[in-house]
C-alpha cells in the first residue's frame, strides 16, 4: 500500500499503467476508489494515479489544514514527489475546486484540468446560517447527516449499492474536513478563471441535483467554451454510475488533446 510524505502528512495513493500521467482527484469524503473504474479502463495507455486527499480514504487526518489552499498544496506537493509532468488532472465535486487551485499557483506540471460536477461558486449561494446549521449537524449527529447527504449523490436501479458504498467511505473519512464546507462559503474563482493557463474541460451529470448543470453552463459561457460534456442519466457521480458514458467522453477528450 504505497503513501508518500507530503506537507508533513502520509498521503495514501494508488498508481498503474504506463504513459502519460492521469491523476485523479476524488470528492468530498470518498477515496480514490471512486475511480477504480476508470482507472480499469485506461491503465493500459496511461499511468493512472489515484490519491486519497487528507482525512479521506487511507490518508492521515489533521485537525488542521482542512482548507481548499491546503489542500490544493498538497496535491501540488504530491505531483512534485512523484516528479510527474505534463499531468493531466480530473477532479470531481470538490476535488475539482483543488485542481484549478492547483492549475492557478502552479500551473507548470500540468496539461490540462478536467472539472466534472464542480461546484466552483455555488458556495456562495448558500447562507450563512445554511453552511453552519450543516457543519453543525456534521459535529452533533455525523452518521445521520452523512447518510442524508449521500442520499442526493445517486440515483437509478443500482442508486443502493452505490449509495451503500459511498457511505461507508464517508463514514471512515475525518470529520475536521467539515472545514471544507465553511471555506467553500466564499469560494468564487470566476474572477480569475480565464487567467488561469492550463486548460480546463467541463463533464457533468444531467441529473445532478447538488451542483446543477445550469453551473457548468456558466463556467463554459465564461470560458468562451462549447458547452460541457453532459453525461445523460448521471447525477453528481456520472463516473461511477455511468461508467461507460463518461469513459468514453473522458477518452474523447483525452485523445483530441494528446497533439497539444
Amino acid at each position: 500500500m504505497p503513501f508518500i510524505r507530503v506537507n508533513t502528512i502520509n498521503l495514501h495513493y494508488t498508481d498503474v499503467g504506463e504513459g502519460p500521467p492521469l491523476v485523479f482527484l476524488h470528492g468530498w469524503g470518498t477515496s480514490g476508489r471512486v475511480w477504480d473504474q476508470q482507472a480499469a479502463h485506461f491503465a493500459a495507455r496511461y499511468r493512472v494515479i489515484q490519491p486519497d486527499w487528507r482525512g479521506c480514504g487511507y490518508t492521515e487526518a489533521r485537525a488542521e489544514g482542512n482548507t481548499i489552499a491546503q489542500i490544493a498544496s498538497d496535491v501540488v506537493e504530491f505531483l512534485e514527489a512523484l516528479n510527474l509532468h505534463r499531468v493531466t488532472l480530473v477532479g470531481t465535486s470538490m476535488g475539482a475546486t483543488f485542481a484549478i487551485e492547483a492549475a492557478r499557483e502552479h500551473p507548470q506540471r500540468l496539461r490540462r484540468i478536467i472539472a466534472v460536477d464542480a461546484p466552483f461558486h455555488l458556495g456562495t449561494r448558500s447562507p450563512d446560517s445554511a453552511v453552519l446549521s450543516l457543519i453543525e449537524q456534521l459535529a452533533s449527529n455525523r452518521i445521520a447527516t452523512l447518510s442524508r447527504m449521500v442520499s442526493s449523490w445517486y440515483s437509478g436501479a443500482d442508486s443502493e449499492a452505490f449509495g451503500a458504498w459511498a457511505r461507508a467511505q464517508v463514514f471512515a473519512s475525518s470529520p475536521f474536513i467539515a472545514a471544507l464546507y465553511a471555506d467553500h462559503r466564499g469560494y468564487d474563482p470566476r474572477a480569475y478563471l480565464r487567467d488561469i493557463v492550463v486548460p480546463i474541460t467541463l463533464i457533468h451529470g444531467a441529473e445532478d441535483p447538488d451542483v446543477p448543470v445550469s453551473i457548468a453552463h456558466e463556467i463554459a459561457d465564461l470560458l468562451g467554451q462549447e458547452p460541457p460534456h453532459v453525461i445523460e442519466h448521471a447525477g453528481h457521480f456520472p463516473h461511477h454510475t455511468e461508467a461507460v458514458a463518461f469513459n468514453a467522453v473522458l477518452e474523447s477528450i483525452l485523445v483530441s488533446g494528446e497533439s497539444t
